[in-house]
């Protein structure tokens, strides 16, 4: 069975996207977790994380670190957020700014490209929903900068959808699925 770890927004909880994004994971492992981009003490950019406590934040009064600890020890993540403006929630970014620690401060040359070090050997499939009424070229820019993210993890598989409610969401189902099955990792 696989182990999905689901990346929420405040919003999709309250449109009820969440409990559709649950209800397709029904056949794996799954936990879900809604963030509050309040709650979530920004980065502040001292690098200790990197450097003098490898892979822990300095920060210990928020959940984050212990997030960070499943993101590595599980085999996919999901993330379920609002598009703003091309790019993540707030709830969303928070967190993925504080998710630093899971990536080495060294780099290395993949593809002719830049690239963080893998700080551990394995790293989950990376899915990204981003749901709203967004335009074409907001859709565009979420996708860009989903993919350029995963990049840094170099997931097996990655994917990112777009949709615009609860229906859409409920049409892209076997998309979603698609990428956790089991003989594609």
């Amino acid at each position: 069975m696989m182990k999905v770890l689901m990346l929420c927004d405040q919003r999709s909880e309250e449109l009820g996207l969440k409990a559709v994004m649950e209800e397709f994971l029904s056949t794996h492992e799954t936990e879900s977790l809604v963030f509050d981009y309040s709650k979530v003490k920004p980065c502040v950019g001292c690098y200790r994380c990197w450097i003098k406590t490898p892979g822990i934040c300095i920060h210990q009064e928020d959940k984050t670190n212990e997030v960070c600890a499943k993101i590595v020890n599980c085999d996919a993540v999901m993330i379920l957020n609002e598009i703003t403006y091309g790019g993540y929630s707030a709830d969303i970014k928070a967190f993925l700014d504080r998710m630093i620690p899971n990536l080495s401060p060294y780099f290395e040359i993949i593809k002719k490209e830049m690239r963080h070090k893998r700080r551990y050997s394995r790293y989950p499939d990376w899915l990204t929903v981003g749901y709203g009424d967004s335009s074409e070229e907001e859709k565009r820019i979420y996708s860009e900068l989903n993919y350029r993210n995963a990049l840094n993890v170099r997931p097996k598989n990655y994917g990112a959808l777009t949709v615009k409610d609860k229906a859409e969401l409920k049409q892209a189902k076997d998309q979603v699925l698609s990428l956790l099955k089991e003989e594609s990792r």
